[in-house]
């Protein structure tokens, strides 16, 4: 009776957790075996070029590693992106025009950052830069223009917020940014990022009003103390 034989293929163990980092490159081998269960025999293949075209597949995990200095340029991107955004809103005198500069920064940013195959900084963080302006801009004009309130914004963006999320995990089984190394995970990836400074915006909008709304209530201590 023939002997029952198995083909497997195993990404390198740097596949995972080593891609996060730009210092790593891509090792493009796979491990295969191929044999009987009990006594595999490695073989090294190559994995196929990736699809080119004009936005590529990556070759590597194209976000940084978690560092306290991320969280540190994480923060100066967001409140910079917010006050940029109002900069423009009130030089200009125009919410259109500022809209307009602000959606032609993302889409410059966007198209910069899926060109690379890799993690770049300046990519990376040149479009994280334009989602904070862009993403302000977008949390804004909802109230302003289309007159949702900020609380209704809140609520909405955090609804599209839990969609994206169940929709990368149903799609690819893992929520991990170690594993962001193809196009579609990176979607997912910005979606997230896209969706979280919006709803940021909003909820830092309603925020004050939510402090004053609970200190003025009947009962409260500031009332109570007058």
């Amino acid at each position: 009776m023939p002997l029952r034989h198995a083909l497997v293929a195993e990404w390198p163990s740097g596949l995972g957790k080593g891609l996060q980092s730009p210092v790593h490159g891509f090792d493009s081998r796979l491990r295969l075996y191929l044999g009987h269960r009990s006594a595999p025999v490695a073989i090294i293949g190559v994995v196929p070029r990736h699809r080119r075209g004009f936005f590529p597949e990556p070759i590597a995990a194209k976000v940084p590693e978690i560092i306290f200095l991320f969280w540190v340029i994480k923060i100066l991107t967001t409140a910079g992106g917010e006050a940029t955004s109002d900069y423009l809103a009130v030089s200009l005198g125009s919410r259109l025009e500022a809209g307009a500069i602000e959606a032609g920064l993302f889409l410059i940013a966007l198209v910069w950052q899926f060109r690379t195959t890799r993690y770049t900084a300046a990519a990376y963080w040149a479009f994280a830069y334009s989602i904070a302006i862009f993403g302000t801009g977008v949390a804004d004009a909802m109230h302003l223009f289309i007159g949702i309130p900020y609380s209704g914004t809140t609520a909405l963006w955090a609804i599209v917020l839990a969609v994206i999320f169940a929709l990368w995990y149903r799609s690819e089984r893992t929520l991990s940014i170690h594993s962001i190394y193809t196009q579609r995970r990176e979607v997912y990836y910005w979606a997230v990022v896209f969706a979280t400074f919006a709803l940021g915006t909003a909820w830092a909008t309603i925020r004050p009003w939510l402090f004053t709304w609970a200190i003025s209530r009947p009962g409260s201590c500031s009332s109570s103390s007058s």
